[in-house]
């Protein structure tokens, strides 16, 4: 299981989100609950420091991919 050791931490997050997988990240899309797309980055790196302080309060959707595989994961900030 690529993802089986992710970590999303915090989450509720602040001003900083980072993101921690055993396989490296390949990419990361953040958008908003309306589908706009607020971040794109092509880290591949397995650790990811996300700078949030331009999000406003509200939900998000991370989509992370690691190789072929892709997960979805819900955000607070």
């Amino acid at each position: 299981n690529t993802f089986g050791s992710l970590i999303i931490y915090p989450n509720p997050f602040d001003n900083d989100l980072l993101i921690i997988n055993i396989d490296p990240i390949t990419t990361v899309t953040i958008y908003t609950v309306t589908g706009q797309k607020l971040l794109h980055i092509t880290p591949n790196e397995t650790r990811v420091n996300i700078d949030t302080d331009s999000f406003l309060s509200g939900v998000y959707f991370a989509h992370i991919q690691a190789g072929a595989d892709k997960k979805v994961v819900k955000l607070i900030k």
